[in-house]
């Protein structure tokens, strides 16, 4: 019989830590934190990796370097290719890039309050729509998913990304996209399942550990 069953695992990792308090660090292109680096570390454990046999048939990561350059040494280290998928890129705040919202809250009060009250339909000042930035991430995924047929993924980003997508798997409302907690260094693993006449999708398990098997 021919082979009409096919799979797709991604394994979702977000960054760790950056580099500077806490603010709306969307396209800003900022480095990790020590803590950081140490937090990505610890949630893939590199060493005990390399004593065994890498799960991944590829790394795709964000273009932003919170997440590239960890996705790089894994790479390296693991002998997996890797590439960076632009549309993987966080959110842009436009205007409120960088800002705490501590100086939100001074700056721009009303906008700021509007956000907060309605974050599905208030856009920031010369920032990127939710529903744009969702449709830029799903088709992103969908782009993944089809060229990576029987294959585990490693993809390395951001936390609204990742919310994004367990919200499209879990068919969820837009706004369970604010109930899902992302700490950094989070890691979860969805499966996609493709059959002659439909697919579905499945969340493996969220905001957990890598198991590593043993050969």
């Amino acid at each position: 019989m021919p082979h009409t069953h096919k799979c797709v695992t991604l394994d979702l990792l977000r960054h760790g830590e950056v580099s500077a308090p806490p603010a709306f660090f969307g396209a800003t292109d900022i480095a990790l934190s020590p803590l950081g680096q140490e937090q990505m570390h610890s949630a893939i454990r590199l060493g005990e990796l390399q004593a065994s046999q890498a799960p991944w048939d590829r790394i795709i990561s964000s273009p932003l370097q919170r997440c590239w350059r960890f996705a790089e040494q894994v790479s390296a280290q693991l002998n997996v290719p890797m590439e960076i998928e632009p549309d993987l890129r966080e959110i842009h705040f436009g205007q409120w890039e960088g800002l705490s919202a501590q100086e939100l809250g001074q700056r721009d009060p009303e906008g700021f309050q509007a956000y907060i009250d309605s974050p599905l339909e208030y856009t920031p000042p010369q920032g990127e729509k939710l529903a744009d930035f969702r449709r830029r991430v799903s088709e992103a995924l969908h782009k993944i998913k089809h060229a990576h047929f029987d294959q585990r993924v490693l993809l390395i980003a951001h936390s609204g990304v990742i919310r994004s997508t367990l919200c499209d798997v879990l068919r969820a409302p837009a706004d369970t996209l604010f109930s899902l907690k992302c700490p950094y260094a989070c890691y979860s693993q969805i499966q996609y399942f493709y059959h002659p006449q439909q697919q579905s999708d499945q969340l493996v398990t969220y905001n957990s550990r890598l198991e590593i098997s043993r050969p």
